[in-house]
C-alpha cells in the first residue's frame, strides 16, 4: 500500500510538472508541497515569468529561481523577495527584459548608474522609477532619449536639465510635444519653439503665451506646421493672412480655416492655391514693379526690376483681365521659384497675398 501510495504521490508530481511546463499560471492550483518544488517552480517560471507569484515563500527568494523568472518576464521581480531584488545580476536582468522593472529594484540599484542605463536604453519611462541624482544625469536623459519616449523622459528629468537648451533642443527634434515639460524660458525661445514645431505642430500648445500672440513669429511657426495655428493667441485666430499661410502649408488645415471664417472650405483652398504673393516675412526674391501701362493693343505693360541684382524687365505683357495673383506668378516662373514679394513704386508696404485676386489694372497708370 505504501509502495501504491508513493506511486500515485509520484504520477501526480509528474503530471503538475507537465501541466507548468505548458502553462506556467496553472502553478497557482498546485498543491503546496509542489509550489515549494524546486524543479516545478522552476518549470513554471521558464514557461511564464509571472508564475513566480504563486511559488512558496522560499523560492521567490531563491536567486537562481527569480532569475529565470525575470528573464522570461522582467516586472516579474515585484514577487521576489527583498534581498533578492537588492541582487545586481538579477535586477540587471529584469530591466533588460522590461526597464519598468526598475521599479521593484532595491533603492540602492536604482541608484547604480549601469542599471538605470540598462533600464531606459529598454522602455524611457524607467526614468521615474531612478534615484534623484540620476535623473539629473546628462547621459540617462538622452539615452532615455534614444528610445523614442522622449516627451515622458523630459517629464521626469530634474528641472536642472529640463533648463538646459541642448539637452531640450536634442529632445524636442525627436518629440515636439516635450516642449510641455521643457522650462518656461525655453518655452519663450523661438529657436527652441521652431525645433519643436517641426517636429510637431501641435507643439505650438505649449509654447509661452508672448510667442503664440507674436504675428511675426507665427507667420514663422505656421509655415513650419500649418496644424499649429489652432493655437495661435485669439487674437490672430482671426487673422486672414496668417490663415493663408497655414493652408499653404498643409491644405487639411482648410476644414479648420473654413469653420472660423464661416466660408467654404474650396474657397480657402482656392485663395491659397496658385498664389505666388510671398507672405509677411517669407523667404522670397523682391519684384519692383516700376510702371504698369496700357499697350495700344490694349493689354497691359509691366517694368519691373526682379531679384537682388534688379534684373530689368520692360514690356512684360499681360492680359487686361489680369489680377496682382497672374503678375506674380509670372515673376516667379521667370525667377524659377514657388513665391515673389512684390512692391509697387510709391508704396511702402509689399503686396499682401490677400492681394492676388485684386485686378492689376486697377494699379496702372494711363
Amino acid at each position: 500500500l505504501l509502495h501504491t501510495a508513493m506511486q500515485a504521490v509520484h504520477m501526480a508530481r509528474a503530471a503538475w510538472l507537465q501541466a507548468v511546463k505548458d502553462n506556467g499560471l496553472v502553478l497557482e492550483q498546485a498543491p503546496e508541497e509542489l509550489r515549494a518544488d524546486e524543479e516545478v517552480v522552476r518549470a513554471a517560471v521558464v514557461e511564464d515569468g509571472q508564475a513566480l507569484e504563486f511559488a512558496a515563500e522560499g523560492l521567490r527568494a531563491h536567486p537562481a529561481i527569480v532569475l529565470e523568472a525575470v528573464k522570461q518576464h522582467g516586472r516579474a521581480l515585484t514577487y521576489a523577495a527583498p534581498e533578492v531584488r537588492a541582487d545586481r545580476a538579477v535586477v540587471l536582468a529584469a530591466v533588460k527584459e522590461d526597464g519598468l522593472a526598475l521599479e521593484f529594484a532595491a533603492r540602492e540599484l536604482c541608484a547604480d548608474k549601469e542599471v538605470v542605463l540598462e533600464a531606459v536604453r529598454h522602455d524611457a519611462l524607467a526614468l521615474q522609477f531612478a534615484a534623484d541624482e540620476l535623473k539629473g544625469d546628462k547621459e540617462v536623459l538622452l539615452e532615455a532619449v534614444v528610445v523614442g519616449e522622449d516627451c515622458f523622459a523630459l517629464e521626469h528629468a530634474t528641472h536642472a536639465l529640463q533648463a538646459d537648451k541642448d539637452v531640450v533642443l536634442a529632445i524636442v527634434a525627436r518629440d515636439g510635444r516635450a516642449l510641455k515639460f521643457a522650462a518656461e524660458n525655453l518655452q519663450a525661445d523661438m529657436e527652441v519653439v521652431l525645433a519643436a514645431v517641426r517636429q510637431d505642430g501641435e507643439a505650438f500648445e505649449f509654447a509661452a503665451e508672448e510667442l503664440r500672440a507674436s504675428r511675426a513669429f507665427v507667420f514663422e511657426v505656421v509655415r513650419e506646421d500649418g496644424f499649429a495655428l489652432r493655437f495661435v493667441a485669439q487674437g490672430l485666430q482671426a487673422d486672414n493672412e496668417v490663415m493663408l499661410e497655414a493652408v499653404r502649408q498643409n491644405s487639411d488645415v482648410s476644414e479648420y480655416v473654413a469653420k472660423k471664417l464661416q466660408v467654404d472650405k474650396d474657397e480657402v483652398l482656392k485663395a491659397a492655391e496658385n498664389n505666388s504673393i510671398a507672405g509677411w516675412g517669407a523667404f522670397a526674391p523682391l519684384c519692383f514693379v516700376n510702371k504698369v501701362s496700357r499697350s495700344a493693343g490694349g493689354e497691359l505693360e509691366v517694368d519691373a526690376a526682379v531679384g537682388l541684382g534688379g534684373q530689368e524687365l520692360k514690356g512684360m505683357m499681360l492680359p487686361e483681365s489680369a489680377t496682382l495673383g497672374d503678375l506674380a506668378t509670372q515673376f516667379a516662373r521667370l525667377r524659377k521659384c514657388p513665391l515673389v514679394h512684390m512692391l509697387f513704386a510709391g508704396e511702402t508696404a509689399g503686396i499682401s497675398p490677400l492681394d492676388a485676386p485684386k485686378p492689376l489694372i486697377d494699379l496702372a497708370s494711363f
